[in-house]
């Protein structure tokens, strides 16, 4: 039997996704996939970067033996040095997501009925936490940045998120197998710029693949696991307001009916009401029949 995977949510959302869930003809789920740079921690991709240039990358290319003018880690140390590195990081990175899209994300997590969970993103323990199979969803595998260098057998598909250095070890095949490439291109040339500019494409292929799966280790206890697509075409961004004002970029992602497997009521809610109201409307949707509608096993006490 497949793993369960967790998604936190508001009461609010959740019938919104099953207005749109009627309106589909009960075949598809939607999900709200939010830019990253609107995420709890907006510097999220910046923290990846930097994990990646100053410690994941270097511990990559001293194992591998690279020679100096072959590591992506050292780029910027024969560039202008009139500019500071950190100039070059928000060049690069802002660049980055205008040729290549905005990455896109769908937070999940592993842990079930988690109190710090349905604190922060399950309306303070108020909204309901939905279950879904593991991996097996036909929108899975990322769409890779235009021009990344990296082979489509390659792309990494739903991924559990790293907490600074601890890349898991797809993550690592990703980034040997596509220095191997590097080594083999740089082969064909001797020609300092030539090597920049290949470098410079393959910093783009690790840092659009890799960096928005980096988050710190103060998120660590929330065991998340990820969707990421890349977005360029501003024709499928919509806009939300969030409780604080706050206008966010998302996109909309299906998921197949057949791998949502029911939902928990948050602890903090009229929970015997909203159970009751939830098992009524499942009953009399033939998709949903088979979903489970459970309620938190928590206190409400831990939310007020």
């Amino acid at each position: 039997m497949r793993n369960s995977i967790y998604h936190y949510t508001s009461m609010e959302c959740f019938l919104s996704m099953l207005k749109t869930f009627r309106e589909s003809n009960s075949k598809w789920f939607e999900l709200w996939a939010s830019s990253i740079f609107y995420m709890n921690d907006s510097r999220e991709l910046y923290h990846g970067y930097d994990m990646l240039m100053n410690s994941i990358l270097p511990d990559i290319e001293e194992k591998m033996s690279l020679s100096p003018e072959l590591r992506v880690s050292r780029i910027w140390s024969g560039a202008d040095g009139r500019r500071k590195e950190a100039d070059y990081k928000k060049s690069f990175i802002d660049s980055l997501m205008k040729n290549n899209g905005t990455p896109f994300v769908v937070s999940f997590s592993r842990k079930k009925d988690d109190s710090t969970m349905w604190d922060r993103y399950g309306d303070k323990g108020r909204g309901v936490c939905l279950v879904f199979s593991e991996y097996d969803y036909e929108f899975v595998p990322a769409e890779l940045p235009k021009d990344s260098g990296v082979e489509k057998v390659t792309a990494m598909q739903v991924n559990d998120v790293c907490y600074d250095g601890c890349l898991d070890e797809c993550c690592r095949k990703v980034l040997v197998n596509t220095y191997g490439k590097l080594c083999g291109e740089a082969g064909n040339t001797t020609d300092a710029k030539e090597l920049f500019g290949l470098k410079l494409k393959y910093l783009s292929s690790f840092v659009a693949v890799l960096a928005a799966f980096i988050k710190i280790k103060d998120f660590a206890s929330e065991d998340e696991t990820r969707f990421i697509e890349f977005v360029s075409d501003d024709e499928c961004v919509l806009f939300r307001c969030a409780k604080d004002g706050t206008l966010i970029p998302f996109i909309k992602k299906k998921v197949p009916i057949c791998d949502f497997r029911g939902v928990y009521v948050g602890p903090a809610s009229r929970v015997e009401l909203n159970k009751k109201a939830l098992e009524s409307m499942f009953h009399n949707n033939k998709a949903l029949a088979d979903k489970f509608v459970r309620t938190s096993n928590l206190s409400p006490d831990l939310f007020r």
